[in-house]
């Protein structure tokens, strides 16, 4: 997960390109960001496994909201249940037996913080209102008492959610994300080597990042033939570096594709791959622009960083 500012130079410059235009500077602006924000989305994610996909839409929206200055200590609370700087906790509420001390402790350095001290006041006297929202199997939809509702932005309710439904974080920012960005920010777009080709050059090279069942060389070899690509796949092991360099430099004549399959069962010939990589170019007389290098490999920490931040990442 690598990415050079080179590559978030190339997507900006796209997004300038491809945005909508108009004569009215601000509506331009309005455009510009958008897509720029949905292109960076998109991009990023599909080269990200699904499990961290979520995290990418929350860390967009925390990023967007400290540039606002919207977050401050709230963020640091949101990940850890703040810190407790001395053992004193007030008694539990009379009808709070279902309130562990754990999540008790978390509500009280909730209420230390600015403008939070109302909720350690509501949870004492509106109890069961809020044992409601404990026991609701969606507590994330669940209305919080008036005082609170009106009072808390979305962020500042994950905060409190956090302290009495901790298990329900992840519908709880989904819905956060929804509501600050769209409900296509939760939808990643589907794997489409079409789009991934638009957004690609001869001088960047397009990695699979490979997972244990996955075989993209399939769906690569037909989107080929629709294209009347030729293709040129040699899997990588030993002794194949110099074939594997030759197939490179023939491709980058005729415009053909050549397919670098399992990089990280080449460890000793990655730095000689990097070479390469650096050396390409986008000059027509050397490099014709159809010419595309595509790399396969699993997470290893021998893959060249300089590749992984400048190339097109995917993950099928």
């Amino acid at each position: 997960y690598q990415y050079s500012l080179t590559y978030y130079i190339e997507l900006f410059t796209m997004s300038i390109v491809k945005s909508d235009k108009s004569p009215n500077l601000t509506l331009r602006l309005k455009n510009l960001k958008n897509y720029f924000l949905y292109s960076l989305y998109s991009n990023i994610c599909r080269s990200l496994f699904e499990k961290d996909k979520l995290l990418l839409s929350f860390l967009l929206c925390t990023r967007l909201a400290e540039f606002k200055k919207k977050l401050n200590e709230h963020f640091r609370f949101l990940l850890t249940g703040g810190v407790a700087i001395s053992d004193y906790l007030p008694d539990k509420p009379k009808r709070g037996d279902w309130i562990s001390q754990k999540c008790w402790g978390e509500i009280y350095r909730l209420s230390q913080m600015e403008r939070f001290d109302i909720v350690l006041k509501s949870i004492t006297t509106a109890t069961d209102d809020w044992k409601k929202i404990y026991d609701s199997k969606e507590p994330q939809n669940e209305k919080m008492p008036t005082e609170i509702d009106a009072s808390f932005t979305q962020f500042e309710k994950l905060m409190i959610l956090r302290t009495i439904r901790p298990d329900k974080m992840i519908p709880a920012v989904q819905n956060y994300v929804v509501a600050e960005l769209g409900e296509k920010f939760i939808s990643p777009p589907p794997f489409d080597l079409a789009k991934i080709y638009s957004d690609s050059n001869c001088v960047s090279p397009l990695i699979f990042i490979l997972s244990p069942g996955s075989d993209p060389f399939a769906s690569l070899s037909s989107f080929a033939s629709a294209k009347k690509k030729a293709i040129k796949p040699i899997s990588l092991g030993q002794g194949q570096g110099p074939v594997a360099e030759k197939m490179i430099q023939e491709g980058q004549k005729s415009g053909d594709w050549v397919v670098l399959q399992n990089c990280h069962l080449a460890v000793t010939w990655m730095p000689t791959l990097e070479r390469i990589c650096e050396e390409l170019t986008p000059d027509p007389e050397i490099t014709k622009p159809d010419f595309r290098l595509w790399l396969t490999s699993y997470p290893s920490d021998k893959f060249p960083t300089a590749i992984l931040q400048n190339g097109v990442k995917m993950t099928n």
